[in-house]
């Protein structure tokens, strides 16, 4: 019961925060999937580099990936099934750029 119930407010979270944000050429989206699962996908028209980095509430990195070149998309399938729950902060960091994003898992 506590896998749908976490499933369901996850979706319903990135459901309401699914959204694509375009800042120049930066472009960011995190679209909700199956079984607690979000695809966050990244792309720039030129190669840079990208920090990807998931927090939980008290700032402790749970998740951290920095490319190693310059690359022009990055794509990553997140499970969140095995996190807590609580308030979550997503960020991602281009040359020049940032998203952030607050995640709510229950």
């Amino acid at each position: 019961m506590k896998t749908i119930t976490t499933l369901s407010i996850l979706v319903i979270a990135l459901f309401i925060s699914m959204e694509v944000v375009a800042t120049g050429n930066f472009k960011v989206s995190v679209v909700p999937s199956d079984d607690s699962k979000a695809l966050l996908s990244v792309s720039n028209d030129i190669g840079q580099n990208y920090e990807v980095s998931i927090a939980n509430g008290n700032g402790d990195m749970v998740y951290y990936f920095e490319t190693k070149e310059a690359v022009v998309g990055f794509k990553q399938l997140f499970d969140f099934s095995k996190l807590s729950p609580g308030t979550y902060r997503m960020e991602v960091i281009m040359e020049g750029a940032k998203y952030e994003k607050m995640l709510e898992l229950t």
